[in-house]
């Protein structure tokens, strides 16, 4: 059965898109190495005022960030226990606030020193990412996934524990690179190379774009962000029974909720 979280924050929606790979967890290269190029990125520095403008706040350490560090909490706990580590957000259509989320959520694990998240954006016809970030006038994701760029050299590292990569500027070649071998050679070299314990992917909204399937072979689980507001109960149902054919439905999660207390409830 999913599970669902009940953010009570008003998150606004910018969407994005994404995937993964899923089957190199056998190369493994030494520890100081792949630390040197962890460290290697290209620092990035949060401005504050931008992120609170965007209601990213997942970074905070106190009451405001509580939803989203008890999301993590919960996320951790069932993906350590399958060892799962690609973690698709997805949401039945734009508005659902899915970007947000991802952005939060990363935030949120950015908290954990002891170990690394990639966020990627690969929305490539609205990307939203590096804007939110303020990551402005960088080589973009689009660019690495097609081979003309190094990972190294477009994603920005956050402290010591976020990388972030994504496109600044729409570019019309989503469908032939989802497609493509280029994506899939593209991140299993992303995990081979970095070996983040965690790589978060933003995707398309599942009713308005086909694409998810494309997606979903190189993720191990999904989840489901809904607009408390205005998502219809077979909205929900049609995602949640599409998702559970192509890969694991961790749980869903009810944004733009207002109620007083953050609940975690099976349905």
């Amino acid at each position: 059965m999913a599970q669902s979280l009940r953010i009570n924050h008003d998150i606004s929606s910018l969407d994005g898109y994404v995937s993964i790979q899923n089957d190199h967890r056998h190369l493994r290269e030494p520890v100081t190495l792949r630390q040197d190029r962890w460290d290697a990125l290209a620092p990035g520095e949060l401005n504050m005022n931008l992120l609170a403008q965007n209601r990213i706040i997942g970074q905070s350490r106190g009451p405001a960030s509580l939803h989203f560090d008890v999301l993590r909490t919960r996320t951790s706990a069932e993906m350590s226990k399958q060892n799962w580590t690609k973690l698709a957000i997805v949401s039945p259509t734009h508005g659902c606030g899915k970007t947000n989320v991802a952005l939060n959520l990363a935030m949120s694990f950015s908290k954990q020193s002891d170990s690394r998240t990639i966020l990627l954006d690969l929305d490539f016809q609205a990307p939203a990412i590096s804007r939110l970030m303020g990551m402005a006038n960088g080589p973009a994701l689009s660019s690495c996934l097609l081979a003309q760029e190094e990972f190294g050299h477009i994603a920005k590292r956050f402290g010591t524990s976020l990388a972030v990569a994504g496109d600044e500027h729409p570019a019309d070649l989503q469908s032939d690179l989802l497609c493509s071998q280029k994506l899939s050679h593209a991140l299993a070299t992303i995990e081979h190379v970095y070996q983040p314990e965690l790589m978060l992917v933003d995707t398309p909204p599942m009713l308005q774009f086909h694409d998810i399937a494309d997606i979903t072979p190189h993720i191990d689980c999904a989840l489901l962000v809904i607009d408390a507001q205005s998502t219809g109960a077979r909205e929900v149902d049609l995602c949640e029974r599409d998702l559970a054919r192509q890969t694991n439905v961790l749980g869903i999660v009810l944004n733009k909720c207002h109620e007083s207390v953050c609940e975690y409830q099976v349905l």
